[in-house]
């Protein structure tokens, strides 16, 4: 795992617009790349190089009043079983795996579509044999 050089909060200024967010979070991270930003959490999330989530799970956290930064985390800096954990999703939405994986994730989804609509079928059809 990479590590990184992280910028203490306590040295940055107040950011009140996103502009100034995401200076910041090129300062903290820069060789992380911001990929959402929710308005409503007042929150960015980041990715790094080679990140198997679509979205990001680095996230840095702003206080909706003052601008200050409330909290950051960079994911690469987790335990291995939490990092091992959040590929579920990625794997989920096929993010990885190209063009095999999405092939397979659509064919399991489809199977799991028919499975009760053939269920019913098989069953009301062997309902109307009985009565014959």
């Amino acid at each position: 795992m990479p590590t990184c050089r992280v910028i203490q909060p306590d040295n940055l200024a107040p950011a009140h617009t996103w502009q100034q967010r995401l200076a910041i979070a090129k300062q903290l991270y820069p060789d992380l790349t911001p990929q959402l930003i929710s308005i409503s959490g007042h929150s960015v999330r980041l990715t790094f190089p080679g990140e198997w989530h679509p979205n990001g799970r680095s996230v840095l956290k702003f206080d909706a009043t003052s601008g200050a930064l409330v909290s950051h985390s960079d994911v690469r800096n987790s335990s291995q079983g939490y990092l091992l954990s959040q590929m579920i999703y990625p794997l989920h939405v096929a993010a990885v795996g190209g063009i095999a994986w999405l092939v397979v994730v659509l064919v399991g989804g489809i199977v799991l579509i028919l499975l009760p609509i053939t269920g019913i079928y098989f069953w009301c059809w062997r309902q109307y044999q009985l009565y014959l």
